[in-house]
């Protein structure tokens, strides 16, 4: 029997846990499956480094300050997650436009 698809197999992130060695292994074991079985099989490469943590990280903290200032002040002052999140940014001058 044969299959003829492609598929990139990738056993680590480049960041956050480590990868567990048995699972790992266990997925390089079923690559060789599918190449026994004619897929391509590529291996991929880490498309992650520590630096995207910090940028990650930084996005998450815009977008949850621009998504509080939209909503209604009574409702922004029971919204602390949103707030504390979005602490570390410096408070850019907002004007609501209506």
């Amino acid at each position: 029997m044969t299959w003829g698809g492609r598929f990139g197999v990738l056993t680590e992130l480049g960041l956050g846990p480590r990868v567990d060695r048995e699972v790992a292994m266990l997925v390089e074991n079923a690559a060789r499956v599918f190449e026994s079985l004619s897929a391509g099989v590529t291996p991929g490469t880490k498309p992650f480094n520590p630096r995207d943590i910090t940028r990650a990280g930084r996005f998450h903290q815009v977008r949850a300050l621009a998504e509080i200032t939209v909503l209604p002040e009574d409702a922004q002052r029971v919204a602390e997650v949103i707030w504390s999140c979005s602490k570390p940014i410096p408070r850019p001058n907002i004007i609501r436009i209506s």
